[in-house]
């Protein structure tokens, strides 16, 4: 249980600045296709969208290295299209 818990790597996405801005549903979208195919993986265990409307928008818990977690969140279509930041 330490080990899993040690782990664990929990992650916050809010909104960036070009959230709304044009094909925001389509990045917003592949990005959760990612998380999905992440948590499929195992590599994100916790994948939690927000949609109280504050600057919050995804929870996740990932199960990797923080060095590991690092470039999966650079590659995110959300946070590369500046519709998402951590």
């Amino acid at each position: 249980m330490r080990e899993a818990l040690a782990r664990a790597k929990p992650l916050i996405l809010k909104s960036g600045r070009c959230r709304g801005g044009p094909d925001s549903a389509e990045i917003i979208w592949e990005q959760g296709r990612r998380e999905l195919a992440l948590h499929a993986e195992g590599r994100l265990v916790i994948v939690c969208p927000v949609s109280s409307g504050g600057d919050v928008r995804d929870i996740g818990i990932f199960n990797t290295e923080l060095d590991e977690a690092k470039p999966i969140m650079d590659d995110d279509p959300g946070r590369k299209g500046r519709r998402l930041r951590v």
